[in-house]
């Protein structure tokens, strides 16, 4: 059991770490600026505590919204869609990264909505596709198809299963988070823009 926490935790602050080393190294790229790797795996550690707390925050809001009802939910997911991007990137905190990320989406939240529903949708349907293409290359290449038609590979069968959703996840995550942050810098940007004018 506490092998399993001990885990468990290192998973989290894992994830954390990868995500702000993602979300710093597709900003810098997609502005155009020059990214000193070292760098962002040195500062990504000074972010995971605010964007845990960030990432718990945001997580009850929704959560707490989609008790009340799915649409509070849904409206909850996009209004604070981009707090942990504003955490990382402006080093807004706590509950301000939640309500700089709801004035962000004010009066563009079916823009918003629409846009991350149609790039899921996409990444979904290519995902999956891909998924089952990596088992069957799998299974056809160790045997196991032929083994699961006589009945004697459930046990590698879910192996393949397990190999193909970690590859999946690997090439998944950046291609995500550039989504959230790209989204975000462009809204920004938009909104920039408005003031200014």
């Amino acid at each position: 059991l506490f092998l399993s926490i001990a885990v468990g935790i290192g998973a989290v602050i894992i994830g954390l770490w990868v995500y702000v080393t993602l979300t710093r190294v597709i900003a810098k790229l997609y502005k155009e600026e020059k990214v000193n790797v070292k760098q962002v795996y040195q500062k990504a550690w000074d972010n995971i505590i605010p964007l845990l707390w960030v990432s718990i925050l945001t997580g009850l809001a929704v959560f707490g919204g989609t008790l009340l009802l799915i649409i509070p939910g849904i409206l909850f997911a996009v209004w604070f869609a981009f707090s942990s991007p504003i955490n990382v990137l402006e080093g807004t905190r706590g509950s301000a990264a939640l309500s700089e990320s709801k004035q962000l989406v004010a009066g563009k939240w079916w823009s918003v909505l629409w846009r991350f529903l149609a790039t899921y949708v996409v990444y979904g349907i290519l995902f999956y596709t891909v998924t089952i293409l990596i088992m069957v290359a799998i299974g056809l290449a160790t045997g196991s198809w032929e083994a699961l038609a006589s009945g004697a590979a459930a046990d590698t069968v879910l192996w393949i299963e397990n190999l193909a959703t970690s590859l999946i996840n690997v090439i998944a995550m950046p291609l995500f988070s550039a989504v959230t942050v790209i989204l975000y810098l462009e809204l920004k940007k938009f909104k920039n823009v408005q003031k200014v004018s």
